[in-house]
């Protein structure tokens, strides 16, 4: 049902603009995602980028952003928005970008920026010829998927936040 609501391509429907999950920590999410929430995405046609913010705490957010998009479209350079058009032109299926630990990005600029050019990407990949792109984003912290969601300058301003009890 999750997937589903994920890969929904209709107009006006709330995952267009993203899909935040509330998920406390230590209860087996990750677990989750890589085992069983990844495989059934694909299963369902679409393409899996991956990132765990939280795994290299020294690293900046927004450049662990970059470089797993860069690593899944097997370029060695960023070129923002035109990086997922051309991956997305390449596997002809819609993109899932899963942010895990999200809140991590609003720790610097570059993470912040990285954001709004996810954010341009989906509205580019999601307004065209493109197969379409999907945000999901998952974080143990309210107050941060509040802060990306529910203020008007956010880069996923009306995005749904689910509260998912894994």
């Amino acid at each position: 049902m999750i997937v589903q609501y994920i890969l929904d391509d209709r107009l006006g429907v709330g995952s267009s603009s993203g899909v935040f999950f509330l998920s406390p920590r230590n209860e087996g999410r990750v677990a989750f995602i890589k085992h069983d929430l990844w495989p059934a995405i694909e299963m369902m046609g679409a393409m899996v980028i991956y990132v765990d913010l939280q795994a290299d705490p020294s690293a900046d957010p927004g450049s662990v952003i970059r470089e797993a998009i860069m690593r899944a479209a097997g370029f060695q350079r960023w070129a923002t928005v035109q990086t997922l058009i051309d991956l997305s032109n390449e596997v002809k299926k819609p993109i899932v970008m899963i942010i895990d630990e999200v809140q991590h990005a609003l720790s610097s600029e570059d993470g912040r920026n990285a954001l709004w050019a996810l954010k341009a990407c989906r509205d580019q990949l999601n307004s065209s010829g493109h197969y379409g792109l999907r945000i999901m984003a998952i974080s143990p912290d309210q107050d941060a998927l509040t802060m990306l969601t529910y203020n008007k300058r956010a880069a996923f301003f009306c995005a749904p936040i689910i509260v998912v009890d894994i």
